[in-house]
């Protein structure tokens, strides 16, 4: 009744364009945060225990599909393919090179690929590249059948067990370490930097249209938010609160527990500054100073 979905998704809108102001008391709370002696203290074990962990990678292991996709374009990423070129290629040039070496231990065979060294590079003086084009090329075409096959192994290979084992492993190395590590990674400078560039997504104008018009990160989270706050209205606005309260599992008992603990210094706040005596004048001043009421207190 006091604000409806549409009005509070275009408060929103306009809450994400609050800057430079903005902007600059959310980079103090990140620095902040940053900065906190708490991550001195707290170490991934205090966050998640084994038992947690255990749990997650078992659901993970469940997602055959996403793991299998996951395999997939890991091994189809462009610079992957890359690095399996060069190291099928390194592998080859070093046997070769391997090769020659154990022919030259043959009595005359060293002086004859001398000759025919000399010989090849008069003849043909690009021929190495030229060589390791043409074995490039044929990795290249072979590259899709050695990709499959890896993609077999690995999905076949590497089983539930041998992950639990991986993961376990990193996790006992790393969780009784504080969380404070990772600003060996990561300078305040950098987290500054990284806030800016964060920042200045959030307040790009949702309605353009970037990069092959691809829409912004703004306008993805917006639309996000959006669908979140028009199925709570769906689903609570038109039903009484109590339902709403009962659903966050809230009770008559907790609520006034909580506001006994704020009500009496919210109170006491109020009353020093004098919000509680303007607030009471504002509501009791017109009755007391009306007619009927001047008339009861005369008597």
């Amino acid at each position: 009744d006091f604000i409806s979905a549409e009005q509070l998704i275009e408060n929103l809108n306009h809450a994400t364009k609050l800057e430079p102001n903005l902007d600059k008391a959310i980079k103090k709370v990140v620095i902040a945060i940053y900065k906190d002696k708490l991550h001195d203290t707290t170490t991934p074990s205090h966050l998640i225990g084994d038992e947690e962990l255990e749990v997650f990678v078992d659901k993970m292991l469940s997602l055959n599909v996403a793991r299998d996709e996951l395999i997939q374009n890991a091994l189809h990423n462009k610079i992957v393919k890359e690095v399996i070129t060069e190291l099928l290629y390194s592998g080859i040039s070093r046997y070769i090179a391997q090769s020659n070496e154990l022919a030259k231990k043959v009595p005359g065979a060293k002086a004859m690929m001398n000759i025919s060294k000399g010989f090849i590079n008069k003849a043909a003086p690009g021929l190495e590249e030229g060589l390791e084009k043409q074995i490039k090329k044929y990795i290249g075409i072979a590259l899709p059948e050695l990709l499959a096959q890896s993609e077999k192994f690995i999905a076949n290979s590497v089983s539930d067990d041998e992950i639990k084992d991986i993961v376990n492993e990193v996790w006992n190395a790393l969780k009784e370490k504080p969380i404070a590590g990772f600003k060996d990674f990561i300078s305040e400078g950098d987290v500054d930097e990284i806030t800016d560039l964060v920042l200045k997504q959030v307040h790009a104008d949702p309605n353009a249209d970037g990069d092959n018009n691809k829409q912004t990160n703004a306008h993805y989270v917006m639309g996000l938010t959006e669908t979140g706050i028009k199925t709570f209205y769906k689903e609570y606005g038109g039903k009484k609160i109590g339902v709403l309260i009962e659903d966050l599992g809230l009770d008559a008992a907790y609520i006034n527990q909580q506001l006994i603990g704020v009500l009496p210094s919210l109170v006491e706040t109020l009353k020093t500054n004098g919000l509680l005596e303007a607030r009471l004048r504002a509501r009791l001043e017109n009755f007391y100073f009306s007619d009927a009421a001047q008339e009861v207190l005369g008597d």
